[in-house]
């Protein structure tokens, strides 16, 4: 079985606690077994570390120290969908299945102001546009646009085929939809310009430049100019699992053993990976020209970084935990922009430091 990644997220008040400053250093605290971390961000600046759980709240870490700053307290066994910071680091906004988002001050840990949902709705993932000045929701029925200042709903995009992972464009000038059609919708305008076509579609996402679309439509992949729409090249049938930084790249699952790496530009195969197992494994870039590919091997994780231009593994660890299945197992992962460490969350409450070097745990938060 392989999982797969695309590479990251009201007028009620949904969360009901105060935020509570924690006293200095206090990150020896126990951590919350069985509770799963649903998702983890790191600030702009590399200063906070945010993450929040299955079971309504939400912390925010100093990155540097491992000392928690904040918990964000919620309803009990209500999950914590997403959480993002803003672009200039001031705020954090949590988002909710029960369908409301809050936006918290990361300074004073106070909350700023509470989205709401869409009439009758669930599910709801959210994060700022590239700029900061407006929100956008997902919502199973539908994708909402709030301006972050006043909290006023913009746009409102239907969605009839609940699909939660609409994607917006590294310039956060358009929306594209996961529904059937696949469709590129324009932001400020609020109407959709583009339709992929009518075939329901397994996922569709922008290449990090934002000059390519890839789509997986029936039994083709597709690589989209994403300004003209025009058809780059079609790809052996897979699933997506990321671009390059720089849009060279893709790689695709090939089936239960392996994954293919192809040359966005040329269409050529670059290499194919196999592995001895069938078991979950997950990949991606980071910003050199490395490519990271995290293998379960029950009882641990084996992590394997690839050397793109040397077309040779570089350096492989292994991780004491399994990927996604049993106890403890690791759920999310974060690459810093430095790419020399790594974050998992795992399903111990956890979340682990690593250096991608020497494989080694640099710091513990929970």
């Amino acid at each position: 079985m392989v999982r797969y990644i695309t590479l990251l997220v009201f007028t009620l008040t949904f969360f009901i606690g105060t935020a509570a400053r924690s006293q200095p250093r206090q990150a020896a605290q126990a951590c919350q077994a069985n509770r799963v971390i649903v998702s983890v961000a790191i600030s702009p600046d590399g200063k906070h570390l945010s993450a929040s759980w299955d079971r309504g709240y939400a912390r925010l870490w100093d990155f540097n120290t491992g000392a928690v700053l904040y918990t964000w307290l919620g309803y009990d066994n209500v999950n914590v969908d997403s959480v993002t910071f803003s672009p200039d680091g001031k705020y954090v906004l949590t988002s909710a299945e029960n369908g409301f988002a809050v936006l918290w001050d990361t300074h004073t840990g106070t909350k700023v102001r509470t989205f709401g949902s869409l009439e009758d709705n669930e599910g709801l993932q959210a994060a700022f546009l590239p700029d900061g000045k407006a929100i956008l929701g997902n919502y199973l029925k539908g994708t909402v646009l709030w301006d972050t200042e006043s909290g006023k709903v913009l746009h409102i995009v239907p969605n009839e085929n609940e699909f939660l992972d609409n994607k917006i464009s590294p310039d956060g000038k358009h929306i594209l939809t996961q529904h059937s059609p696949v469709a590129v919708w324009d932001v400020e305008k609020g109407k959709q310009i583009h339709s992929f076509g009518d075939n329901s579609p397994q996922e569709a996402f922008y290449s990090p430049s934002g000059n390519y679309i890839f789509t997986a439509i029936g039994e083709e992949l597709q690589i989209w100019n994403a300004q003209t729409f025009a058809l780059v090249r079609i790809l052996p049938e897979g699933y997506g699992l990321s671009f390059s930084p720089d849009d060279r790249y893709i790689i695709l699952s090939g089936g239960q053993d392996t994954d293919i790496l192809w040359n966005v530009q040329t269409g050529k195969l670059a290499h194919t990976f196999t592995y001895n197992t069938d078991l979950l494994r997950e990949a991606f870039f980071n910003s050199k020209p490395f490519l990271l590919i995290l293998e379960n091997s029950d009882p641990q994780t084996v992590v394997h970084i690839w050397d793109l231009e040397k077309q040779t593994e570089a350096t492989r660890f292994s991780l004491p935990y399994t990927l996604g299945t049993g106890f403890p197992s690791i759920d999310t992962f974060l690459i810093l922009k430095d790419d020399t460490s790594m974050i998992t969350a795992s399903t111990d409450g956890t979340l682990v430091l690593w250096n991608l070097q020497t494989g080694k745990k640099m710091r513990q938060f929970c």
